[in-house]
């Protein structure tokens, strides 16, 4: 894909409005974000999920992130989510610029939801 830079390790895929980032911060997250990347890309299979979010977002998948590379690029992008991938217990950062988080957001509840399924989630 044209939108690829593969000297920065960045992988663009979609063309919809929403800004998503997905950022790798260890070998685990690098290996899975890469096989995503290949996935999306790969239109001879398409899925109904792949192609819905060709069409509503923009995926920008940084396998690898290292801040002094890929902080301006992410800036840049103005994302509307970003998630970090990595190996460990699972917690929840939320952060708006407006008033988008829900006033009953209880961020202490959720982690300990995503802790719960972590085992679950470790193999899929």
């Amino acid at each position: 894909m044209s939108s690829d830079n593969k000297k920065l390790g960045t992988f663009v895929r979609g063309r919809g409005p929403l800004q998503i980032v997905l950022l790798g911060v260890d070998s685990t997250a690098d290996e899975l974000l890469k096989r995503l990347s290949n996935e999306t890309c790969d239109t001879r299979r398409p899925s109904k999920l792949m192609d819905l979010l060709r069409r509503r977002a923009r995926l920008h998948i940084i396998p690898n992130y290292a801040q002094i590379d890929h902080l301006p690029y992410v800036k840049s992008i103005k994302p509307d989510s970003l998630l970090v991938f990595g190996s460990g217990q699972p917690e929840s950062v939320v952060f708006s610029k407006g008033e988008n988080t829900p006033r009953m957001f209880e961020k202490n509840r959720f982690d300990e939801s995503l802790r719960r399924l972590h085992p679950y989630c470790a193999y899929m």
